[in-house]
């Protein structure tokens, strides 16, 4: 297991970034503090960093289900790496980042900022 602070720059900048997205309640940003390691895996067409939170964390009122996504990096080749973020039965669960194309791009290729507008999906 890892610690948040050993995720590539690429993918913590995500998460915060999805964290500000619209919708997203005050709670969850708070929960993601609490994350006490991460476990990584990836594949040729995507990584998946799911999240392990202290004990005694707070679920959101309701046990929530939702997502959060909008948020895009583009390569140089013009191919965009998509983030999202996934919350289950009221906690912070799983980023995914993943490409619509068979292999997903190196973080090396990303040029510019982030774009899109994170927003939650019910």
């Amino acid at each position: 297991m890892l610690g948040v602070s050993q995720l590539p720059q690429i993918e913590q900048d995500a998460i915060a970034a999805l964290l500000c997205g619209e919708g997203v309640p005050r709670e969850l940003v708070e929960q993601a503090t609490r994350i006490e390691s991460v476990i990584r895996g990836a594949s040729s067409s995507g990584v998946y960093v799911d999240f392990v939170l202290k004990d005694h964390t707070a679920p959101l009122e309701g046990l929530r289900n939702f997502h959060i996504a909008d948020l895009s990096a583009a390569t140089a080749d013009s191919k965009d790496l998509e983030f999202m973020l996934y919350v289950r039965e009221g906690f912070i669960a799983c980023l995914e980042v993943y490409s619509i194309y068979d292999v997903l791009p190196p973080y090396q290729s990303i040029v510019g900022e982030f774009h899109g507008a994170p927003k939650v999906y019910e």
